[in-house]
């Protein structure tokens, strides 16, 4: 065991349970996701994050800055790794290139 991996996990665990989706019914029967606006906190561990698109299109990457906005940090080609060096509590999203499906 990794002295601290305990703690990261304890931190981990309580910065993702504020971010997931939870769905909300509305009066004609339909179901919406909460309106929850995910941003980065300042982190204090750093890691490497190593994405591989293993979709048929490029994809876009976004980094989730601390207001909440999108940031372009770079693209993946079909079958090709992206990597980013990143820190705990910094969303990130995925689109598909030059759209605005969120994969």
């Amino acid at each position: 065991d990794h002295p601290g991996l305990s703690e990261f996990h304890a931190y981990y665990g309580a910065i993702s349970d504020l971010y997931r989706q939870y769905i909300v019914g509305t009066k004609d029967g339909e179901v919406e996701p909460a309106p929850i606006i995910p941003r980065s906190e300042r982190g204090n561990v750093r890691l490497q994050l190593e994405v591989l698109n293993s979709t048929t299109l490029p994809i876009d990457v976004f980094w989730v800055d601390y207001m909440g906005r999108e940031e372009w940090k770079g693209s993946a080609a079909p079958g090709s790794y992206w990597t980013q060096t990143t820190w705990v509590g910094h969303p990130w999203t995925f689109r598909a290139q030059g759209g605005q499906v969120l994969l």
